[in-house]
Formats: structure tokens, sequence, C-alpha cells
């Protein structure tokens, strides 16, 4: 049966289907191995949600108000829980469940919000099971030789696969669909929002609350002071807006395809890209160069949540310095100065220079040091950047005279 859905996605089946799944749930009250069996099989096809709420499936109604969506989140949001419920689930398979997930969440946003913790450990719990299987497959396929299939979505996926890889292009943006509340403005605005503050018992004191911007208003609590390494990595509103960074920062690398989608939509967000480019600043002299260093040489993983907004900035910056004509990036000077541009060239400039120094010097593991930058996601992030920004610079200057030496 499932088979046949996979082939056909008919909605005769999906309605059908979806009537014996859900009469199941709600007779077993949402029996864990019920629930287990459901995301394994049904979630996993393409827009089963979407499907069920646009044919206003009677009992999908009902199972929706019985919490279905909490029910689903509480396993989820779990991470072992969710490691040994995906274990047999592909890649392509986890694709099509995050997107259901996705949908499920966008029907009630009331209910949304009050599991908005949780489905945020939902979404990293699926997005690392998706990159542990992206790794995986790539060393595999390494070892083996074996081809890749190109998924419309999450680009080439190399090794065996047992997800459908749907060709047909109207099922594919309904997928798309479902993912883009990811990156809407009521989402991105919710998420920092989650943010903790100081205190509500001085927001309630302070009258009617004001209608302002949620991004600005959240970064601004750290402009107050330079920040220090130590607050880099202990302070809790710096580690919740890192936290949402690395959200989306494993979406652009994990939806590959959607890319640029993604880089669109979050430029277009209120302050985003001027708020990140304050933080970095604030950090110290040069975009915090001595303290992100600093930090890179204590972790030898060289991850650090830090490095995840660096990256996001990095890769939002790289999407306008692609789409931004003369007049725009130099006359009218969207979204960053022209001074902004040139000290953030600057921070790479010196940044790369020293990781590559940092990785040659190195001489605790058996790895070559060309062979650890090649696999450093934080290296080619900004390496790509620094050469377009160098090549953008070399049409039309931004940057002035012995800009580019190092020193």
């Amino acid at each position: 049966m499932i088979r046949c859905m996979h082939r056909r996605l008919e909605t005769s089946i999906i309605h059908h289907v979806a009537t014996l799944v859900f009469k199941l749930l709600l007779n077993s009250e949402f029996n864990r191995t019920h629930l287990i069996l459901f995301s394994q099989t049904i979630l996993t096809i393409p827009t089963f949600i979407t499907m069920c709420h646009e044919n206003s499936h009677q009992l999908f109604q009902m199972i929706c108000q019985k919490d279905l969506f909490n029910h689903l989140i509480c396993i989820y949001s779990i991470k072992e829980t969710f490691v040994n419920l995906s274990e047999n689930i592909d890649i392509i398979e986890l694709c099509y469940m995050l997107g259901n997930i996705v949908a499920l969440a966008s029907i009630d946003q009331n209910q949304l919000e009050a599991m908005k913790q949780p489905f945020i450990h939902c979404l990293f719990n699926i997005l690392d099971a998706s990159r542990q299987r992206q790794t995986t497959n790539s060393q595999n396929s390494k070892q083996t030789k074996t081809t890749s299939v190109w998924h419309p979505i999450i680009g080439h996926v190399r090794g065996k696969t047992t997800g459908i890889t749907v060709s047909n292009q109207e099922i594919v943006q309904r997928v798309i669909v479902q993912y883009k509340f990811l990156w809407s403005k009521s989402f991105v605005n919710m998420l920092f929002e989650s943010i903790p503050t100081t205190s509500s018992a001085s927001q309630s004191a302070s009258g009617p609350k004001k209608e302002t911007n949620i991004i600005r208003a959240k970064f601004e609590k750290l402009f107050h002071s330079k920040t220090s390494t130590d607050k880099l990595t202990t302070d809790e509103l710096t580690q919740s807006i890192c936290r949402i960074t690395t959200l989306y920062q494993k979406l652009v690398q994990i939806l590959t395809e959607l890319r640029l989608q993604i880089l669109c939509a979050l430029s277009l967000q209120d302050s985003l890209i001027s708020s990140l480019w304050q933080f970095l600043n604030n950090i110290g002299p040069t975009c915090g160069l001595k303290e992100l260093l600093k930090i890179y040489e204590m972790n030898k993983e060289h991850y650090h949540p830090i490095f995840d907004l660096l990256q996001l900035f990095s890769n939002l910056c790289s999407y306008l310095a692609t789409v931004l004509d003369e007049e725009e990036m130099y006359k009218e000077q969207k979204y960053l100065s022209l001074e902004s541009w040139s000290q953030f060239t600057l921070f790479l400039n010196q940044f790369v220079y020293r990781l590559i120094r940092i990785e040659y010097e190195r001489t605790t593991t058996s790895t070559s040091p060309k062979l650890r930058l090649e696999n450093n996601q934080l290296y080619k992030t900004l390496h790509q950047l620094l050469i377009l920004l160098h090549e953008r610079n070399s049409r039309k200057s931004f940057t002035p005279d012995s800009h580019w030496l190092i020193r």
C-alpha cells in the first residue's frame, strides 16, 4: 500500500490511508509504538500532512485537535529517541518527514507557540540526522565509488537510498512550500521572541508594549558592552542568538538546492544582516579577530556556535555580493556600507590567513594540513567569500590602498 502511494500519491489513496491511520492513532490514544510507526512510514510520504489539510480530512482535523503535533514533538525532541526512530530512515525520507512536521507546525501556530523550544530541538535532531547521513554516504561513496542520485531539494545523494526521488515538479514545489515556513518572517520573529529577556516585570511596568523590531531589540541587549571571549561561551543571550543562526546554517548546508531561497528570505528580514554585523563588531577590534582565533585554537573540533553565526553572516554576504548591482552596493549602500564591506574583508583576509597558519603549525594529528582545510567548513565558507569580495573589489574598488596585504 505504501509503495503504491509512493508511486502515484493520488488524493483518493491518501484519503483512504489517512482514514485508517488516524483511526488507529485515535483508538490507541496515541500509543507511542503507533506514533513511531506512523513517523517511519506515513510521515516520510511527500506532503502527506499538506494534502490532508487541504482536503479538509475530518479525522485529520480531529487528530490535530487531540494534539497530534504535541505527541510527535515530545518524541522527536529527545535526541536518543529520535536517533533510534530514524535509524532505518534515509536522508530523502528525512527530507520529507521534516516537510510534514513543519507543515503540521504551521497549521496551528498557537500550538507551536506553546511547544516552541521542543520544536526547535526536533528540528535540530532531524537536521543532525540528515547531516550524519550526508557525511556517511559521502565517505562510503569515496571508498566504494558508488554513483550519486540528484534530488531537487538536497542535491546529490550518494549511496543506496530507499526513499523515493520525486521527479514530479508539482510535488517538489509543494514540499518546498512546506519548508518555506521555516524562513518566513513570522517564524524568524518567533525564534527571536523566544530568546530570554531580563525580566517580565520590567516589561509590564513600562506600560503598553510598543511595536518594535524584534531582531534588533534582541541584539541591542548585547551592544551595551564589548563581548569578551568568556561572554561568547557562557552568556545565555549570546548562546541563544548563536543557536538560531546555527539552525539556519544547518538548513543552508543540508537543503543545498534551496540555499539561495533561504539566504534571500533571511536577507529580507528586518535588520538581521545589520544586527549580525554589529554583533561581530562588538566582539572586539577587527570583528573580534583575536577573540575568534583564540576560540578556534581552543576547540580542537573547530566547532563553536559563534562560528555558525560567522558562517551564516558570510553566506548572506556572499549572496549580497552576488546579487547587488553597482548602484545598490556603491551608491545606495544597501544592507552594509562600503566601510563595513572594507572592514569585513580586512577581517576575512587576516582570519583566513591565520587559520591556514594554525593548521600548518599543528603537529598533534596525522592528517595533512591541506586535507584538514579541505574538510573545514568554516575555512571553505570564509575563503570563498574572500575570493568573491576580492574579485568584486578588482572590478570597482571599495577598499583603501594596500588593504589586502597581510601585516
